[in-house]
């Protein structure tokens, strides 16, 4: 049985709208590499696991 779920992290524009920036397969642990190369994700990042919503920045 694979446990592996997909994570997807996004972050919201200011319309509200979900803006994506990558999927993977395991959560990652140190967000700052993200942060430099998408400033608008400070204070603004999500990570979706089977549909739950977390707010991570």
């Amino acid at each position: 049985m694979n446990t592996n779920k997909k994570v997807i992290y996004y972050y919201y524009d200011e319309a509200g709208n979900r803006r994506p920036i990558f999927e993977s397969n395991e959560l990652i642990d140190s967000f700052s590499n993200l942060v430099s190369k998408f400033p608008q994700i400070e204070n603004n990042l999500y990570a979706q696991i089977e549909g739950n919503e977390f707010k991570l920045l």
